[in-house]
């Protein structure tokens, strides 16, 4: 396997050079369940999806931080593999697919909502339609939910609950 290290003289000084030694010294597995049973040597994990059955979506590079030893698996950011190791999700915004929602108005997304809410930053649900069931007073939302009384579009930073949802109950609809 091919290791990274600070006096490689190769070209991973640019962009390509490290996207290039990240790819050699990574392996690949098919969801996140597989990367919480991997126990593997590899620093650097490709996630291809979410789920073993959606290939693209909700996956990406994860980097095993070895000192942590206390972080708690949150779904998306932060998966605890069976043998300890905290898989840090590599991303630059906080999207619901990346937390297990699938965006297709069949699947209840709340959980995968709430899990991505909880970082504090606004939640990206563009790619589909998210069904939900309760939502956390509060979550910050870019995108399009659902329920049964019809689809609402949110922009971005647009807190829920300013949209007269009874999201201080914890429940959008009933």
């Amino acid at each position: 396997m091919n290791e990274l290290s600070e006096s490689d003289e190769s070209n991973a000084a640019t962009p390509k050079g490290v996207l290039e030694a990240i790819g050699a010294a990574s392996v690949s597995v098919g969801s996140v369940e597989e990367l919480r049973q991997y126990a593997g040597s590899s620093e650097y994990v490709h996630v291809n999806g979410y789920y073993v059955n959606t290939p693209g979506i909700g996956g990406g590079l994860f980097v095993a931080d070895k000192a942590d030893k206390a972080s708690v698996d949150n779904g998306g950011t932060i998966i605890v593999s069976d043998n300890g190791t905290r898989w840090l999700r590599q991303i630059d915004g906080v999207k619901a697919i990346d937390f297990g929602a699938q965006l297709n108005n069949n699947h209840d997304d709340t959980e995968a909502i709430r899990q991505a809410a909880a970082l504090g930053k606004p939640v990206d649900l563009s790619g589909g339609i998210a069904k939900v069931s309760n939502m956390p007073h509060g979550a910050f939302v870019d995108g399009v939910i659902s329920s049964p009384s019809g689809v609402y579009r949110y922009g971005f930073g647009q807190d829920l609950g300013k949209r007269g949802l009874r999201v201080a109950t914890w429940n959008i609809w009933s």
